[in-house]
């Protein structure tokens, strides 16, 4: 299954990679971000199997980086 990879900058400046399976549905990244609230919170899945949570408010940019295909 292919992965989407986005680099994703917050306010601080600082830039945290993404990444998930390219299925879209509701629940992807972007989707997540357009129904979210300035205050609600948006998860990020970091490498390694980890995940950070983010207010919608401290991302200033969400970038696509790269599809990883596992052919």
């Amino acid at each position: 299954m292919p992965i989407q990879v986005y680099e994703i900058t917050l306010t601080n400046g600082v830039k945290v990679d993404h990444s998930e399976p390219c299925e879209h549905s509701e629940y992807d990244l972007l989707e997540r971000y357009a129904k979210a609230g300035q205050n609600d919170l948006v998860e990020l899945n970091l490498p390694m199997f980890r995940s950070m949570y983010v207010p919608k408010r401290n991302i200033f940019s969400i970038l696509t980086t790269d599809v990883i295909c596992d052919d």
